[in-house]
């Protein structure tokens, strides 16, 4: 997962430039004990990867059988999009474990809303493309339940539609 922070107009690519990593951001310190996994990052909650996988064992144990018929059960071949309209055609499991990766992004972004302050929180990717408001509705939520009331108030929300065509590639920032 990636971010971006625009400072004063400028992108803030940090004093390695790795700025905006926020796939290896901190979610959950987990047991400590030498066998156990000593994190939970965000790569491994929301990431594409993470939430296919997911939905993957979902569609294996047919929890999700909207989504088993529309891609099977192999990770690599669930996309975004196949995941949308599993959810559209009725897969309410499917649903809720999206909802509840996307409200740990909120979370972490309500992190960044109070340390940061800033005036916008801009979503994008392949599961903000396939389902915009779910995913604003969501990353909303958690960030005016986490962040203290006033950033959380000031920082709008909003998702971004990516497109390019062969002279201008841009952004158009959805509300």
């Amino acid at each position: 997962m990636g971010g971006a922070l625009i400072l004063n107009g400028r992108l803030h690519l940090g004093v390695t430039g790795r700025a905006g990593d926020i796939g290896n951001y901190l979610v959950h310190a987990i047991d400590t004990s030498p066998d156990a996994p000593r994190k939970t990052v965000l790569d491994n909650v929301a990431s594409r990867s993470a939430i296919a996988g997911e939905a993957a064992a979902l569609a294996v144990k047919r929890i999700a059988p909207r989504l088993h018929k529309i891609a099977g059960t192999d990770v690599g071949e669930i996309g975004s999009s196949d995941i949308a309209r599993a959810i559209k055609g009725g897969d309410k499991a499917l649903e809720k474990m999206v909802r509840s990766r996307v409200a740990v992004v909120g979370a972490a972004a309500s992190n960044l809303v109070d340390f940061l302050n800033p005036d916008m929180v801009v979503l994008g990717g392949g599961l903000v493309g396939a389902m915009p408001q779910l995913v604003r509705r969501e990353v909303r939520r958690a960030i005016e339940a986490h962040a203290t009331p006033k950033s959380a108030k000031a920082a709008k929300v909003v998702t971004a539609r990516f497109f390019a065509d062969r002279s201008c590639p841009r952004t158009v920032l959805q509300k």
